[in-house]
């Protein structure tokens, strides 16, 4: 039996998907794990999938990386094209990062499409082409939650209080970091666990994490097949 699967549907950080299939022995068993998750979390037929997981969780945002504007070797304009897809897509809905992918062309428009923070990673190549960029603004003036302190000019505005807190803020940006991710959040990405070694430059660990299994999905799969051989081992004896 074969089929395409979607690690993201069971509890990894990706939505890697890849063909599996398998072999046996003509009267063992054959089963492929229930899925877990789901891209809006619902209730199926006979169980409720919890909604995929955000590569958010796994991503060191202590870490901005690099500023755009002050490189020495200047970002090649497909690169300025991705983050500024990046920029209209999240940044003007609220956001404040984004990721940014190399070759992530939709098969059907032919554009590119900017992954989000809040869906699992893309699938993990061998080149490492996966970047995390962060926007500095200028329009936080007072503490409180962000999102509540900005308001349309197609709005009312907000009280006017004996201190002037209102400001008009135009493409209030000053700053865009990027950095590619690094190994540990790769391992995270691809279900491997924190004290798990890999060898060589970090060309080598990124080529080994790109050709690797998604961790999540084999155990599930492992442990599926794992639990029906029990299952035929105990009729067997009966």
């Amino acid at each position: 039996m074969r089929y395409v699967k979607n690690a993201a549907d069971y509890g990894a950080y990706t939505s890697r998907k890849r063909f599996f299939g398998i072999f046996a022995k003509y009267g063992l068993p054959i089963v492929f794990p229930e899925p877990t998750h789901s891209k809006t979390g619902e209730a199926g037929l006979f169980n409720d999938t919890q909604k995929w997981k955000p590569v958010r969780d796994v991503l060191d945002f202590e870490d901005e990386g690099k500023s755009i504007f002050s490189r020495e070797k200047p970002l090649s304009e497909k690169t300025l094209e991705r983050i500024y897809a990046g920029l209209i897509k999240f940044v003007a809905g609220g956001k404040s990062a984004f990721m940014v992918k190399y070759n992530s062309v939709n098969q059907k428009t032919g554009k590119y499409v900017p992954p989000s923070l809040d869906s699992p990673c893309p699938t993990v190549a061998t080149q490492g082409r996966l970047a995390l960029a962060s926007v500095a603004f200028l329009s936080k003036q007072f503490g409180g939650a962000p999102e509540g302190k900005n308001i349309s000019v197609e709005e009312p505005a907000g009280t006017i209080t004996t201190i002037d807190h209102h400001a008009f803020v135009s493409y209030g940006i000053i700053d865009i970091k990027m950095r590619m991710l690094k190994i540990p959040e790769l391992k995270k990405i691809m279900g491997f666990p924190e004290d798990y070694v890999l060898i060589g430059t970090q060309a080598d660990q990124k080529k080994f994490i790109g050709n690797a299994v998604e961790v999540t999905i084999a155990r599930a799969w492992c442990e599926a097949l794992c639990c029906e051989l029990e299952k035929h081992l105990k009729k067997e004896i009966v």
